[in-house]
């Protein structure tokens, strides 16, 4: 069955999707809000918020939250990244109501206890801790901050020690006010599920928020210069990541883009777990792929080695970077690539939660959702030449952001940084 989308009077977008033969029914509550939308002294409110949000509302306690989903044999869950925050369940499709019903609470009216508040800055000052001892996590971020820069869009979503301390309850009903607004909110479903009920249902549940979204991110510059960002750990592997300025989301090119991160990192047939760990053994993981954000991306090639892998792989990494800025690209494997993302896009979109998260996400970050035949057709059309000219264009070697979490040799950050030390930063812990 197709798409429906409703924008309802009062601003706020329901899109959903029935699936014949489902017995379940998966909605989320997305909000376009995240770490890029936080004022520097509140880096962490939007996940902190988040994790708020299952700690009460007026009429149910974060046991009777728990009690309820699980009672219909469900599960309920959230996420924040930089750009948005979704809270989403699962249930069996005649229990659709529940999940609803606690969601909306949950967004229209949580308890924000101060005595709460407390305790989960602690449970995210713990989360912040483990995220720096997994090296592989933390050069995620850092690589993010070495291609783009220092700004609001490359800002942890975990935020700072500091910054989530100082964190008041007015400030939390503050960043409420202006970001969980009617205008700045879609509500997707999928399954069993039937779209006018779930409008008139959400718009009688939703009805209190804010009419409209106060404040936007302002457009983020991509730093001028790329530069080396070093974290030391003493851990047993060192992980390196590459990284060039991508594309922004809705980019004429964005099909091209999805095939050549298959082909450079996506999967166990790909051109770096070929070469680094099933013909050289250098390696357990290594992939790559591209973030997409509202004005620019990021393409990462990523490697995790022993140190004294590391510039074995590091030159793999470069050389294949040199490769892809010649355009080296054959046709064999720009069509394996095209039938991989074919065929996982069409085993992803017969679940009812994958297809939840591509309908919400479509209608909050692209004001639309990409119906199935388009994206089988647009990808289709991708040429040969078109994944050329699109890796010689972002795969120029002076564009290499580099970061290292970990423990590499000694001597070693001196060498990489070869082009001048204005290009090297060591990240202290935070």
């Amino acid at each position: 069955m197709s798409v429906q989308r409703t924008v309802l009077p009062s601003g706020l977008r329901v899109v959903s999707q029935t699936l014949p033969g489902a017995r379940s029914a998966a909605i989320g509550v997305w909000v376009g809000t995240g770490s890029r939308h936080e004022r520097p002294s509140e880096a962490g409110i939007s996940h902190l918020l988040e994790h708020l949000l299952f700690k009460g509302t007026e009429r149910f306690s974060a046991q009777a939250i728990a009690e309820r989903i699980e009672a219909t044999g469900g599960e309920i869950n959230a996420f924040t990244t930089r750009e948005e925050t979704c809270y989403h369940a699962l249930v069996p499709a005649d229990r659709l109501e529940v999940a609803l019903e606690i969601l909306a609470q949950m967004i229209t009216a949580p308890l924000l206890d101060p005595e709460h508040i407390e305790m989960e800055k602690q449970v995210i000052l713990d989360e912040i801790s483990m995220y720096e001892d997994d090296a592989e996590e933390l050069v995620q971020d850092l690589i993010l901050e070495a291609t783009l820069g220092a700004n609001s869009l490359t800002r942890s979503v975990l935020g700072r020690p500091a910054s989530l301390r100082q964190i008041t309850r007015e400030a939390l009903a503050r960043y409420l006010a202006e970001r969980y607004t009617k205008d700045n909110l879609v509500v997707a479903a999928a399954g069993q599920v039937d779209h006018g009920w779930l409008c008139r249902q959400v718009e009688a549940r939703f009805a209190s928020l804010p009419p409209t979204c106060r404040t936007l991110p302002e457009p983020v510059q991509v730093a001028p210069e790329p530069t080396t960002v070093i974290r030391r750990r003493e851990t047993e592997q060192v992980h390196l990541c590459l990284g060039v300025p991508g594309l922004p989301r809705e980019h004429d090119d964005q099909y091209a883009l999805a095939i050549l991160e298959t082909l450079v990192g996506g999967g166990t047939s790909s051109r770096l777990f070929q070469e680094l760990r099933e013909r050289r053994g250098l390696v357990y993981a290594t992939y790559a792929y591209h973030a997409s954000f509202r004005e620019t991306g990021v393409f990462v090639l990523y490697a995790g080695c022993r140190p004294p892998n590391l510039e074995a792989v590091q030159g793999l990494l470069e050389a294949e970077v040199l490769r892809l800025a010649r355009g080296e690209v054959d046709r064999a494997e720009v069509e394996r690539a095209r039938e991989q993302l074919r065929g996982a896009y069409l085993l992803g979109s017969e679940g009812s939660v994958n297809r939840m998260f591509q309908l919400g996400q479509g209608e909050l970050l692209l004001g639309r959702v990409i119906d199935q035949e388009e994206y089988l057709e647009e990808l289709q059309r991708v040429t040969l030449d078109q994944v050329r000219r699109l890796a010689r264009e972002l795969f120029r070697p002076e564009r290499v952001g580099v970061a290292v979490a970990g423990a590499p040799p000694r001597g070693w950050a001196l060498r990489v940084a070869g082009s001048g030390q204005g290009r090297q930063r060591r990240r202290r812990r935070r």
